[in-house]
């Protein structure tokens, strides 16, 4: 997936040399989100992001826990990492996420808006990545419960404004999913309007997020 590189890193922003984000791992971050989702020609989720000048990288996280604040995890609930134009709910991006309702899935908008593909699981022999949510998810949900039967790990690499997805299981074997300046970071969606998540990710590599904005409406 490609998507031209916007004229600055994002609205009420400076842009930031690239050396500082290549090398810094970060080690826990815990994000309370919401919003109604990934869509096909806005998102609505709360972005815990930081600015990213480069046309090279590589960024990858674990996703350790997915749970609920006060009531057990929707179906629409998502968590993963994210890689922006700019903060607008319309901006190009792309996004590969754990989507409690399905497993892992991968999203981009070639375009500001512009219609967003989604490739789901098991999908093509091509995208192995796309992992069904039987081998990760839980089959029910309870109230504060973590719904990740085992941490998974995601990846996003970009050469020359070309993105590519991968995840892993352990951290070492890693699966494509498919096939500047930026944002770069963690999404979060409850997928149900007011109502929050919380997220747990852990051993973040080539991005330090700097502040957490709300992306469309809650």
């Amino acid at each position: 997936m490609t998507f031209a590189p916007p004229a600055a890193a994002g609205p009420g922003t400076t842009s930031t040399p690239a050396a500082s984000f290549l090398a810094r791992t970060v080690s826990t971050l815990r994000i309370r989100g919401a919003g109604l989702g990934i869509g096909r020609f806005d998102d609505n989720c709360t972005f815990t992001c930081a600015p990213y000048v480069s046309s090279q990288g590589r960024f990858s996280c674990r996703v350790a826990a997915l749970q609920g604040t006060s009531a057990p995890v929707p179906t629409g609930a998502m968590v993963g990492l994210m890689a922006r134009a700019d903060l607008g709910s319309e901006s190009a991006s792309v996004a590969l996420v754990v989507d409690v309702g399905q497993g892992v899935a991968l999203f981009d908008r070639s375009t500001a808006r512009g219609f967003s593909s989604e490739e789901v699981p098991p999908g093509a022999p091509a995208s192995p990545g796309l992992l069904q949510g039987s081998a990760i998810l839980r089959a029910t949900s309870k109230a504060l419960t973590n719904v990740l039967l085992r941490p998974v790990w995601l990846r996003l690499d970009v050469a020359d404004d070309r993105w590519m997805a991968y995840t892993s299981l352990d951290g070492k074997t890693w699966r494509r999913a498919a096939g500047a300046a930026v944002w770069v970071g963690l999404c979060v969606t409850s997928g149900v309007s007011g109502e929050f998540v919380q997220a747990t990710c852990d051993n973040l590599v080539g991005f330090n997020p700097s502040r957490t904005v709300q992306i469309g409406v809650v």
